[in-house]
C-alpha cells in the first residue's frame, strides 16, 4: 500500500471515531438537560406542596375565602414562586405546558382573588401576570380551523 493510501484510511477511521464522539457526547448532554428540568420540576413541587404557608394559601384560595389572614409578604412569597417558573421559561429551560400542567390551576386560581394587594397589572407583578395569562389562555384554547381538510 502506498503511504497517501494508508494516511487517508486513517484519516477517514479519525474522522468517523470522532463524528461517533460528538454524537454520544451530545445525546449524554441531551439526557443530562432531561434529567435537569425533570429534578427542577421535582424540586419545585416539593416545594410547592410542602410549605406550609402556600398550603394554607392554596387552601383558603380553593374554599372562596379572602387572604386577609396573610401578610403581604407570604402572598409575595407565594406570587414569587410562580414569578420564578416564569422566568425558567423566559430563559428557555422549561415549556409552558409543563408549567400548565403541574401548576396552572393554582396560578389561574390565586389570581382570580379578589384581594386589593394582588395587583396584576402593577409593574411588580408583571412576571405573575404574563404566566397567569399564559396559563389562562392554555386553559380557554380556541379551536384552530385552519388544518382542517375537507
Amino acid at each position: 500500500m502506498n503511504s497517501d493510501l494508508i494516511t487517508a484510511i486513517a484519516t477517514s477511521v479519525g474522522i468517523i471515531f470522532t463524528l461517533i464522539s460528538i454524537y454520544v457526547a451530545l445525546e449524554q448532554y441531551k439526557k443530562e438537560n432531561r434529567f435537569k428540568k425533570a429534578a427542577y420540576f421535582s424540586d419545585m413541587r416539593n416545594k410547592f406542596k410542602t410549605n406550609q404557608v402556600f398550603n394554607q394559601i392554596r387552601e383558603a384560595v380553593n374554599a372562596g375565602q379572602n387572604l386577609h389572614q396573610f401578610t403581604q409578604t407570604q402572598l409575595y412569597d407565594y406570587a414569587g414562586f410562580f414569578e420564578e417558573l416564569q422566568i425558567a421559561i423566559n430563559s428557555n429551560f422549561i415549556k409552558a405546558e409543563m408549567v400548565y400542567y403541574l401548576f396552572g390551576h393554582y396560578i389561574i386560581e390565586f389570581t382570580n382573588v379578589n384581594d386589593p394587594r394582588i395587583q396584576l397589572d402593577a409593574q411588580l407583578w408583571s412576571l405573575l401576570s404574563t404566566l397567569t395569562n399564559r396559563m389562562r389562555v392554555m386553559d380557554n384554547p380556541q379551536p384552530n380551523f385552519t388544518n382542517l381538510n375537507f
